[in-house]
């Protein structure tokens, strides 16, 4: 693998060292005295990501395991491009388990929800990456799980940072979160057993189910002429919906999980009807029949599932 490979960088703002006048760390590398972060921003910004990564582990081992969030973020980014430009499978499947570690080795300077919430994100980037690597069964299914567990946290932790709750504003955790399980549902429906990662998982979508409906009907009743929100609030309840239908044909406690309303979208007039007659499982699985052709089509594995931070 060669540690030079210079690709091109998406677009990024450039991180300057003034951002980090707090944390200045001076050493020796390389026998030259140098400023271990300016040496990471400028392999950072010349694109030498190995360079950047072993630059920010040893600050981090300099500072016990502590770290900026922007260093963080930067030693991230970094390990993402060392991965792609990775020679073979085996060496981005190292790489992998080098960044999990990392990433969950390192502690924050910043003890608020946010920076809290960015770890998270960071942890679930790097198991979605190794998913994505991964063609063994029994370890698919381990870090579907542990990826699963990853978004719950990051869900649960974003309600933290909301001062007023707003279901539409989690719309891209929610829909990563219902991929997810989606997923594992369909891949693993063979199972005598569906872990309890998925049940918790199915009953938080419950939940935000109802917290969905409870902020359509608000809008409804405040006569609001949001549009925009009121169709993002039937897209998540249809979605919930969906994961639900999948639920059905995996025995996990049926009378539990059985959808007790279901979204119907009038799309030539604009309108939703919330259908309260408790709509069985069986039709909704009839309804889904239609789609099951599509299915081969979809990507195993979701890039978007993860709120992007920075």
């Amino acid at each position: 693998m060669n540690s030079d490979t210079r690709q091109c960088l998406p677009h990024h703002g450039e991180i300057h060292t003034e951002q980090m006048v707090n944390i200045k760390t001076e050493a020796v590398l390389n026998n030259d005295e140098a400023n271990l972060i300016e040496i990471a921003h400028h392999a950072f910004n010349n694109e030498n990501y190995a360079k950047c990564v072993r630059t920010i582990e040893r600050i981090a081992t300099l500072q016990q395991s502590k770290l900026n969030p922007i260093l963080m973020d930067l030693c991230h980014k970094s390990y993402k491009k060392v991965i792609q430009s990775a020679a073979s499978n085996t060496d981005r499947l190292k790489l992998c388990e080098w960044w999990r570690l990392f990433v969950e080795s390192t502690r924050l300077d910043d003890s608020s929800n946010e920076a809290l919430l960015c770890q998270i994100d960071w942890r679930s980037e790097c198991l979605q990456e190794r998913l994505k690597l991964t063609r063994c069964v029994n370890e698919r299914m381990r870090i579907s799980e542990l990826l699963i567990v990853s978004l719950i946290e990051a869900y649960e932790v974003a309600v933290q940072c909301m001062a007023t709750f707003s279901a539409v504003k989690l719309k891209q955790r929610i829909d990563g979160l219902c991929s997810m399980i989606n997923d594992y549902l369909r891949n693993f429906s063979e199972l005598d057993k569906v872990s309890l990662v998925i049940e918790e998982g199915i009953e938080l979508l419950r939940l935000i189910y109802n917290e969905a409906k409870d902020e359509f009907n608000t809008t409804i009743q405040n006569n609001s002429k949001n549009e925009d929100d009121r169709k993002i609030l039937m897209a998540i309840m249809n979605e919930i919906n969906l994961v639900l239908q999948h639920c059905s044909w995996c025995d996990i406690n049926k009378a539990e999980i059985k959808p007790t309303d279901m979204i119907t979208v009038c799309n030539h007039s604009n309108t939703a009807i919330i259908d309260q007659s408790n709509t069985s499982t069986n039709d909704l699985s009839s309804d889904d029949d239609d789609g099951d052709d599509n299915d081969n089509d979809n990507d195993l594995y979701h890039d978007d599932i993860i709120e992007a931070r920075f």
